[in-house]
């Protein structure tokens, strides 16, 4: 009711899930969730399983259409560095939340761009946008894990300039 546009991981300490009513809201709304799976998994707060409540929330969320972001928390330290939990949390989404390979891929591209107001400039590739792209060895639209193995990459080009080779 108060202009919200994402909401980060949705979770509580209380157990709470996200409601049928809530989700409905949010879908009505267009408001973006970004569950944020990878952090469950790293430092002192890891946990084995994550919690049902949490992943009943997340997958009713998506049930009634609100489009789920990739994130991770990762900022550069040592707790949630870059690397395996932007690209882990990719292939969390597709175990844990059901989504397919395009779904995960979209979520961290053309829907990520969306939320982020940068749908001009990123998340998809066309005439005029940046160019970033990641080439990688397999086929990430049938197993998302291709992108999770630093071995598979073959090329990354940022802004239409080739960065790495390999």
């Amino acid at each position: 009711e108060l202009g919200v546009q994402h909401i980060e991981h949705a979770d509580n300490e209380d157990g709470e899930e996200l409601s049928e009513e809530l989700c409905r809201g949010m879908a009505r709304k267009n408001i973006t969730l970004t569950p944020t799976l990878s952090i469950y998994f790293v430092g002192p707060w890891a946990v084995e399983r994550l919690p049902e409540n949490l992943l009943r929330g997340w997958k009713r969320a998506r049930k009634h259409g609100v489009r789920l972001l990739a994130g991770s928390d990762a900022y550069a330290d040592p707790v949630t560095p870059f690397g395996p939990y932007n690209a882990g949390e990719l292939k969390l989404m597709a175990e844990h939340l059901d989504m397919s390979p395009l779904e995960v891929i979209r979520a961290a591209t053309a829907d990520a761009a969306r939320a982020m107001g940068l749908a001009d400039r990123l998340g998809t590739l066309e005439p005029g946008k940046l160019a970033d792209l990641l080439v990688v060895a397999g086929d990430p639209s049938r197993d998302i894990g291709v992108l999770t193995d630093k071995a598979n990459v073959r090329l990354v080009i940022k802004e239409g300039r080739l960065l790495v080779e390999g």
